[in-house]
């Protein structure tokens, strides 16, 4: 037990040291879509290590850029990623009305398997909330968009 949790502890020290390497490649470049990518993968990785106010930070000034650039598609992996963030705060209202504007970015940049991950924590988002059809509808239209793109496993 304790050897995997060093391992775990090791692999998001790796993914963090990756993260603020790709940030400031993106930032010596110069470009924002690169910037706003990094920032998100970097708030993802501290989401899943248990920094959530670490994440929200991060996702506050990616929004921001992917705003400005007008991408649809990062803007929803933001609030797809915000709603996780107010899940850890119970704040699943908000996290409900995040991931239905995710929903409508993600439709609208036309990326299938990132409106399957959003109906999918969708599905749990509604759950928690005590809407048991809408969350069991939300899994429906994750689970026919993951098998659409072939990535039927990633539905749980």
């Amino acid at each position: 037990m304790l050897k995997q949790y060093l391992r775990a502890r090791a692999a998001v020290a790796a993914a963090r040291e990756a993260g603020d390497e790709a940030l400031r490649l993106a930032t010596q470049a110069g470009d924002e879509a690169l910037i706003a990518l990094a920032l998100t993968s970097r708030a993802e990785t501290d989401l899943l290590a248990g920094e959530p106010d670490l994440a929200a930070s991060l996702l506050d000034y990616a929004l921001v850029i992917y705003s400005r650039l007008r991408a649809a598609d990062g803007l929803a992996e933001v609030w797809r990623l915000q709603a996780a963030v107010a899940r850890t705060h119970d704040a699943h209202h908000d996290a409900v009305r995040l991931l239905k504007q995710a929903a409508k970015a993600a439709r609208r940049s036309g990326v299938a398997y990132l409106l399957a991950e959003i109906e999918r924590d969708l599905g749990a988002a509604l759950e928690a909330q005590g809407d048991q059809p809408g969350a069991r509808a939300a899994r429906q239209r994750a689970l026919a968009l993951f098998q659409r793109v072939g990535a039927t496993r990633t539905a749980a």
